[in-house]
């Protein structure tokens, strides 16, 4: 149920707020006044497309804002709470808020940013076959009957008017099965017509990887000895650069030094001064000795450590070039491996599943065929039920000659709703042919339509509000008042009705009556628009004013007392309408 709306900035409306009630909400005005900006309001609030040319002079943007009670609406929470966007302190709460700005709008849902698209999901579903989902406003004017429109929406509303709902959801479960399965059978079909190239490409796969023999985590143990064995090469430079300083080379430190201490040794009579010099001689000639031994011994025992390198280098380019093609580390090959062992082996079974799918899917075509005949079947049924009930109606909002009629037609395939084509047509007065309602009625003949429609298709799964715009269009009188008592029974079963109207007749009806204010308050005459909820005492005014024009007078005032106390005794003993559930065999 819509608690609040606030439009603020758009065209001429400045600022204008209204909390609206369960029931039946009126709003009247003057010509005008800003009615038809309120409903803009309202189709802005539903995901209605913006424009710039909206916003009022010398402002930077107009603001649109809606709350939302969802105590009685489960299935609305469930998508906010599937967006993230469920209200923190009160989820039963909705508050829509559109900005919109030269360049660009800007949509909200509890404070969240939402795309447009969202808003529609959430406040103005799109009709569908399976979600029987309901929007929380449905507006219905002159050129707002989108809806009735619809060959979707008209196959909903002939299936609740029918109670068809179990075997229609029962329906499209085993389609929504049929389809997946019939997905399925495409794709393992495709396999199979494909199945030998497949099978070579897999099997050139498999053999590629395993004819590599590899090893759990293979490429980091070559990494690390592959350094070790790059560490052998440094280290082999190493020993035969020793050995050429230090070795027996005439050249070298210890064969100038055993030359030198020779020449020491030779000295027949040397000074006792040179004794310790040719001691420390020999002590350094026997370390350049050992040290040349030891730096020898570190020179690789594996001769062929060249070689090893190199294949182990090899092995390495190897696993690297199949890691690129089937993943990035062993593990993930093994991985890759066994998809295709699994694959392999479905081909071993292909031809049997695809016979087996294809005789299963014939079972379902059987069966589906016959829950859509059952459908189809009560639809029939129900349209003639349904249409002569609409006519008896349509004849009590002036629209005598005209006859509402619902075509169904057996579609050649099965679909998501049946194998039903339906679409409400309606025969004009002078004419022979039976026309669909988009080529034939009027906007206020649509909302008359489907304000028949609503009184006697009657119960829906989930309240919403029905906003109704000039569905008084063309009437008066008894007309009129026959609008306004079908417009209460509407409210009393859809949870809330806001009628914007300008007949006197239809006002009566209402639950609550808003009027829609125009004054001029500044010398630059600008417009204020307001709305005030009217008392007793006001809306006998408001009712005289509509009835007699600007000037109300005591007869006006009296007439009006007079149809606003016909009217509350004749909601007070009004009952709604009872339709028995049928039969479907279920």
């Amino acid at each position: 149920m819509l608690q609040h709306l606030r439009v603020q900035n758009l065209a001429i409306i400045e600022d204008i707020a209204i909390n609206f009630e369960p029931g039946l909400n009126i709003i009247t005005g003057e010509t005008g006044s800003g009615k038809s900006l309120l409903v803009k309001g309202f189709g802005l609030l539903m995901g209605e497309k913006s424009s710039s040319d909206l916003i009022r002079s010398h402002h930077n943007y107009a603001l649109i804002e809606g709350v939302f009670d969802l105590n009685k609406r489960p299935d609305i929470q469930e998508i906010l709470h599937q967006l993230s966007v469920i209200h923190p302190e009160q989820p039963e709460c909705l508050i829509v808020r559109r900005l919109i700005y030269p360049e660009k709008s800007k949509v909200y849902i509890n404070d969240h940013q939402v795309t447009l698209q969202t808003l529609k999901e959430v406040v103005c579903p799109m009709v569908e076959i399976t979600s029987r989902s309901a929007p929380l406003i449905e507006i219905t004017g002159q050129f707002e009957n989108k809806n009735l429109l619809s060959r979707e929406f008209q196959l909903e509303l002939l299936d609740a008017f029918a109670h068809l709902d179990e075997l229609r959801q029962r329906y499209f479960k085993s389609y929504q099965k049929y389809l997946l399965d019939k997905k399925k059978w495409s794709e393992l079909s495709e396999k199979l017509h494909n199945r030998q190239h497949h099978i070579d490409f897999l099997s050139f796969q498999r053999n590629e990887i395993t004819n590599l023999n590899l090893k759990e985590d293979e490429d980091i143990h070559l990494e690390k000895e592959i350094a070790i064995l790059k560490e052998y090469r440094r280290l082999a430079e190493f020993a035969a650069l020793a050995q050429t300083i230090l070795g027996p080379d005439a050249q070298s430190p210890s064969h100038q030094l055993q030359f030198l201490l020779k020449s020491a040794h030779e000295l027949k009579n040397p000074p006792e001064s040179l004794l310790p010099w040719k001691g420390r001689l020999k002590h350094v000639l026997n370390e350049i000795e050992d040290l040349s031994f030891e730096i020898t011994q570190i020179i690789p025992e594996n001769e062929d450590w060249q070689i090893e390198l190199e294949q182990k280098q090899e092995r390495l380019s190897l696993i690297k070039k199949i890691q690129k093609k089937y993943g990035p580390r062993i593990q993930d090959i093994f991985q890759f491996l066994n998809k295709i062992d699994l694959e392999l082996k479905e081909y071993e079974h292909l031809e049997t599943a695809v016979t087996q799918l294809s005789q299963s899917l014939k079972v379902q075509e059987v069966e589906l065929t016959e829950l859509a005949g059952r459908l189809h079947q009560e639809r029939i049924h129900h349209a003639a039920q349904l249409a002569k009930l609409v006519n008896a109606h349509l004849q009590d909002l002036n629209m005598k000659g005209v006859t509402f009629h619902i075509d169904l037609q057996n579609l050649s395939e099965l679909s998501a709703s049946g194998i039903s084509s339906v679409e409400f047509q309606i025969l004009q007065p002078g004419c022979t042919d039976f026309v669909p309602l988009s080529k034939a009625a009027s906007g206020g003949e649509l909302s008359r339509i489907l304000l028949a429609l609503k009184v006697v298709a009657a119960r829906e799964k989930w309240p919403r509000t029905y906003l109704f715009d000039e569905v008084d269009s063309g009437v008066s009188g008894v007309t009129a008042q026959k609008i306004g008592k079908k417009l209460k029974e509407v409210s009393q079963y859809t949870g809330q009705v806001i009628c914007v109207t300008h007949l006197a007749q239809v006002a009566v009806y209402g639950d609550h009556h808003y009027a829609i204010k125009k004054e001029i308050l500044d010398s630059q005459q600008k417009p204020r628009i307001y709305a005030i909820k009217l008392s007793q005492k006001q809306r006998e005014e408001e009712i005289a004013q509509l009835l007699s024009g600007e000037t109300i007078t005591e007869s006006s005032l009296e007439n009006a007392r007079s149809l606003l106390k016909q009217a509350h005794q004749v909601a007070t003993h009004t009952k709604l309408p009872h339709r028995q559930t049928p039969s479907l065999g279920l």
